[in-house]
């Protein structure tokens, strides 16, 4: 498995860091503006709002659910820890098809849980029998998946809560780059809680906010072992600030998703496989040349350009994961691929 330390490593400003999903678009002008005009009536002398009622209301009005049914906390990694320490116990387990976020298996351990893992099924098919026959005390699902950008269907997620009663954790970071999310599904089910993310939407990853759904008295509970002024003045104004500017964002996701359809559509030229990716990363699993991704990925590392290698992760395949920054960045990326093809 490939190494933590590796994905949240610095690197030198002149680096590509195509290795970590963040955006390389700047906010616009007019939201900073409007930002910075926000901040000049905060009093920075006094504690935040405590509760974040307010910042609770936008929120429900953008995920259209109820403001109890919301969980605030400092990035998807920290509401996932959070909610780990309140449900569960010691040696308690958590199962996630594999391969899923890097970071999992090391929240596992540092909350003393253990961290079950299921193939994908051949085609990178969700396993939902797999998922169930372990009968683990939380099931939790990367979706779309990082790193593979599979996507697992509504449906798919019903059926899978119609046949368990377990804690089911979806954690839907990307889900903005195009699919439908579960939060509708909260009010029929009680387990389910669903993460979102504010790092890559809206390019924001240097704000670490993220939020929890789930019905009231799961919430209730899990806000029980949160510390208070846990989010400050400043990221509730700033998260305020960026939801009254969706549609400016929106036009920041169209063209990373052009982007990435003209990077991998460039890949595929050159014989790569890749999964289906319709947002801001692609993920290499496969090529018909018979190249070594580890070569590939030591090759643009050595030409400052950062991607995450996955050695033997599933299918006793290695798998490399690109992000997507803009036009100019992805040629220059794909210009030294085709370098290296030609060694």
């Amino acid at each position: 498995m490939t190494d933590r330390v590796s994905l949240l490593k610095d690197f030198p400003s002149d680096f590509l860091q195509l290795n970590n999903n963040q955006s390389s678009y700047q906010i616009p002008e007019e939201v900073i503006e409007d930002l910075n005009n926000k901040l000049g009536n905060i009093n920075f002398a006094k504690y935040p709002n405590q509760n974040t009622s307010t910042l609770q209301q936008w929120l429900a009005y953008y995920y259209k659910c109820d403001s109890e049914q919301i969980l605030i906390d400092n990035w998807a990694n920290k509401v996932l820890e959070t909610i780990f320490r309140a449900v569960l116990k010691p040696w308690d387990t958590v199962v996630s098809p594999t391969p899923s976020f890097l970071l999992y298996s090391y929240i596992c351990k540092l909350n003393q849980v253990t961290f079950l893992e299921v193939d994908y099924e051949t085609n990178w098919k969700f396993p939902t029998e797999e998922i169930l026959d372990m009968n683990a005390d939380v099931i939790l699902i990367s979706n779309p998946n990082n790193p593979t950008w599979v996507y697992v269907t509504p449906e798919e997620i019903e059926n899978l809560l119609s046949q368990t009663n377990k804690l089911v954790i979806v954690d839907e970071s990307y889900i903005e780059f195009g699919w439908e999310s579960v939060i509708p599904l909260v009010k029929l089910y009680p387990n389910l809680i669903v993460i979102r993310s504010f790092a890559s939407w809206f390019q924001s990853a240097g704000i670490m906010i993220a939020v929890a759904v789930a019905n009231p008295e799961l919430i209730h509970q899990i806000k029980k072992i949160q510390l208070p002024f846990n989010i400050d003045a400043f990221k509730q104004q700033y998260i305020i600030t960026m939801l009254k500017y969706q549609s400016e964002f929106s036009i920041f996701t169209k063209k990373i998703k052009q982007t990435r359809g003209k990077f991998q559509l460039s890949l595929e030229e050159l014989w790569f496989d890749l999964t289906n990716s319709f947002g801001n990363f692609v993920f290499i699993y496969d090529n018909k040349q018979n190249i070594s991704l580890k070569n590939l990925y030591e090759f643009l590392k050595k030409n400052k350009i950062i991607i995450m290698y996955y050695p033997n992760i599933i299918y006793d395949k290695d798998y490399i994961r690109i992000t997507i920054w803009t036009d100019e960045e992805m040629e220059l990326v794909l210009d030294k691929i085709k370098n290296f093809l030609k060694k």
